[in-house]
């Protein structure tokens, strides 16, 4: 526990003074505390990609960015003269004094245990002991590695939230063994905390951004909560997005009209919606509430081309590094969405295991805890009806709350109750669109969760805006989500083992057989355990080996390729 407590002021360090350096003193100035250390993040996410090129993510890397960024955000904190600082400690020191401060501090010391008893538990989502650790630890130990998508296929899902939890971890084979690979992904957390207590605490909460910032942070934990620990990328893209959306949603309602982005400010909402693809492609359909967001916010006296070149620059400066990182391990632009698009490259992957492992993302999502290679081609008549029954309750709910929600304001709004926030019920009703968008391609809840939960807290928000009595709205909002708190710790408490109260707990021990790729060893992880490689040493595989695999060179750091198979 204190040590993942000192490892996320690292994070916070390093990410305030990334966003310093990046955005410059006029826009961090402008920008929420939450989104500033996002914004440094995604820049930190950024440049390490660029670095991957050409070095592993080891201790010079780490020492080098936390010394110098991290310099700069202390030089920063520290550069106002000793009055100003003084001044601005009283106005804190007074705030506590208003209405609503007590009530976000109690949301942070209750959100914030329960997250530090989550962080602390040992990783047991699948797919970290399938590929997550495994790619974390390539990461640590070599610059990107060509064609390593051959070895195990998801070894080619190329998300950018793995090299900051590379960054901000320790190599596997060390004496803190992966320590702080559970600190970089419950971070974000700790972001949407301080958001949801920021508009609680705020002298004249909006009941919108009340209910949405709550309803957030609830289902979040709700859906993340046993995965805390683990370092996958789903839980940080959900919450960066809710984030935005949470931005966008506030200038949206500013008092006396939408305040207007500058043109820093559309920069910066198309490069963080280009970071949230790299992390997880299937945030691609947020471009269309975040689009309309930017048009009706956009910089006044700035024209529409330039407006789009701007965006596009922005995007294209954050993507070209994941482009070229997804070439390199596996062949392909965007690995496995384009299985026709393989470029002509020796490590290119297979078009057959292209196809195989894109049909599994989207047939398993359908038939989940089944035969999903057939079941996912059933027609929607059959494979709806087991796909419900798979879900979780939580996840049920969910989807009811969102038909239910769009129902009632499609309602309210035929019956012309609805006639403020009209802007806010557009970038509802686009939010849904992304939701049908992911029900129709691959309805895996984990996929979807920023739009998912995104249009449930804004649609309960809007809908909670036309209620009478919104200050006692504002704490039944607070009062169950401490409901739900407390119990959390309650459970958890109970369960605590007081062996973390230093440091994490480790990974499972791997149970995996050694084989030989051409005199070489390599690991394979246990059908009967999963095949999960968990931490175990580089390199292991997730299953059998393809039988024309082939190392491309005598280094490892070389990688893998695909020819003749050798009888």
């Amino acid at each position: 526990m204190l040590l993942v407590l000192l490892m996320w002021l690292w994070v916070a360090g390093v990410s305030y003074g990334l966003g310093r350096a990046l955005l410059g003193q006029r826009l961090a100035g402008t920008l929420p505390p939450e989104l500033l250390l996002a914004s440094g993040l995604a820049g930190l996410s950024w440049l390490l990609a660029l670095l991957s090129f050409g070095a592993s993510i080891g201790p010079t890397v780490q020492l080098g960015i936390t010394a110098s960024v991290g310099g700069y955000g202390l030089w920063h904190w520290l550069k106002p003269p000793a009055a100003a600082r003084q001044t601005l400690w009283a106005e804190r020191q007074t705030a506590w004094l208003k209405p609503g401060w007590f009530g976000a501090v109690l949301l942070v010391l209750v959100f914030g245990a329960l997250l530090l008893l989550h962080a602390v538990q040992r990783p047991i989502l699948a797919d970290t002991g399938l590929y997550h650790a495994q790619t974390v630890q390539w990461l640590q130990t070599y610059p990107v590695v060509p064609g390593l998508g051959n070895l195990h296929g998801r070894l080619a899902f190329n998300s950018h939230l793995h090299l900051l939890t590379g960054f901000f971890s320790t190599r596997a084979n060390g004496p803190w063994a992966s320590l702080g690979q559970q600190v970089a992904g419950s971070f974000w957390f700790v972001l949407l905390i301080s958001y949801a207590a920021r508009q609680l605490a705020r002298p004249q909460p909006s009941t919108v951004l009340a209910v949405y910032s709550s309803f957030s942070l609830v289902f979040v934990f709700i859906a993340f909560r046993p995965w805390v620990s683990s370092p996958t990328p789903d839980s940080g893209v959900t919450i960066l997005a809710l984030l935005v959306l949470g931005w966008l949603l506030e200038k949206l309602l500013a008092p006396g009209g939408p305040a207007l982005l500058s043109r820093a400010e559309a920069g910066l909402l198309a490069a963080l919606l280009a970071t949230a693809v790299t992390c997880k492609a299937s945030a691609g359909y947020l471009v269309l509430p975040l689009g309309f967001a930017l048009w009706q916010l956009r910089p006044k006296g700035l024209p529409a081309p330039r407006l789009l070149g701007l965006i596009a620059l922005a995007g294209a400066v954050v993507a070209l590094p994941w482009l070229g990182r997804n070439v390199l391990l596996s062949g392909y632009l965007v690995y496995p969405l384009a299985p026709w698009a393989g470029l002509p490259l020796d490590w290119t992957i297979p078009t057959a295991q292209a196809l195989f492992d894109l049909l599994e993302i989207r047939h398993f999502a359908r038939w989940p805890a089944g035969d999903w290679a057939s079941g996912g081609l059933k027609p929607l008549a059959i494979w709806l009806p087991f796909w419900w029954r798979q879900q979780a309750s939580h996840d049920q709910f969910l989807a009811l709350a969102i038909g239910a929600l769009a129902l009632v304001l499609a309602v309210r709004h035929l019956l012309g109750r609805a006639r403020e926030h009209q802007s806010s019920l557009v970038l509802f009703g686009l939010l849904l669109a992304c939701c049908g968008l992911w029900f129709a391609t691959a309805p895996a809840f984990r996929f979807g969760y920023g739009y998912l939960i995104g249009a449930a807290a804004l649609g309960a928000g809007l809908l909670a805006e036309g209620l009478p009595g919104s200050r006692w709205l504002r704490g039944a909002t607070l009062a169950l989500a401490l409901a739900y708190g407390l119990n959390g710790l309650r459970h958890e408490i109970s369960k605590f083992q007081f062996a973390t109260w230093l440091q994490p707990a480790p990974y499972a021990e791997p149970h995996v057989v050694s084989a030989r790729l051409e005199g070489r060893v390599i690991r394979l992880g246990m059908p009967n355990h999963g095949s999960r490689c968990n931490n175990a040493p580089l390199p292991c595989a997730a299953g059998s080996l393809p039988p024309d695999l082939h190392w491309r060179g005598p280094r490892t750091s070389q990688g893998f390729c695909r020819g003749p198979e050798i009888r």
